[in-house]
């Protein structure tokens, strides 16, 4: 599979997840399970919408770039807040994220 499209609907979907307070923020991983808990850094949340497999990051690349995933994946992880993971660190630089037709 080629490259594929980051429409405004995902992006959309995207932003709509993570400001649903449905997910929480980690960092370094994708996806992180502890126990019962399950956290998701942005991007984790992204494959989420996307129904792409959780811990993978070849269809994110596909989908964005693979500097601008490690641009948002830097901003997740660099500028996160542990008492606050609700992701308001990475919303604005998505929000800036040109998007496909």
């Amino acid at each position: 599979m080629g490259k594929l499209k980051f429409t405004k609907t995902i992006k959309n979907k995207w932003l709509k997840a993570l400001k649903s307070g449905k997910f929480t923020q980690c960092t370094y991983d994708l996806v992180r399970k502890r126990g019962d808990v399950v956290t998701h850094c942005c991007l984790g949340v992204l494959n989420e919408v996307c129904d792409f497999p959780r811990n993978e990051y070849d269809d994110l690349i596909k989908l964005l770039s693979e500097s601008t995933v490690s641009k948002i994946y830097s901003r997740n992880d660099e500028s996160f807040n542990a008492n606050k993971p609700d992701y308001s660190n990475v919303i604005p630089l998505i929000e800036e994220l040109e998007t496909e037709k």
